[in-house]
């Protein structure tokens, strides 16, 4: 058995993380926004952009109705789903309630919601959802 210096393991373990970094892809650009419904912030859901091209990109509605998240350049349609908050001692993925908004602004290709994100811009965008 091989005995290291501490001093090269240490070099070697900085050399392998520094290639684990984000994963090869086209760049994407910070996009901030907020969701309303019927005139008040969503409390709760999760919002997608769809881009024409490329990867989606998702984000979790915060409780006053704000979301950030990185999407690739381009257009994108964009969807919308919020469902209530599970009782107590209920899982998530088994509760099955009905939806907090309408159904159709879940589907990205037929809600009607879209946003384009551009490179070097301040992609800032209001969905009000009625």
């Amino acid at each position: 058995m091989a005995v290291v210096p501490l001093g090269k393991t240490l070099v070697l373990g900085v050399v392998v993380l520094a290639g684990c970094g984000r994963a090869a892809g086209p760049p994407t650009y910070p996009v901030s926004g907020r969701v309303t419904y019927q005139g008040a912030p969503l409390e709760r859901g999760t919002v997608l952009f769809v881009p024409e091209t490329g990867p989606a990109a998702g984000a979790t509605i915060a409780a006053d109705g704000t979301f950030s998240l990185r999407a690739v350049a381009g257009k994108h349609q964009v969807g919308v789903s919020s469902v209530p908050e599970p009782p107590p001692g209920i899982e998530p993925m088994t509760y099955d309630a009905p939806p907090l908004i309408p159904p159709r602004y879940s589907r990205p290709h037929s809600s009607g919601l879209t946003a384009e994100v551009q490179a070097g811009r301040d992609n800032r965008v209001t969905f009000e959802l009625e």
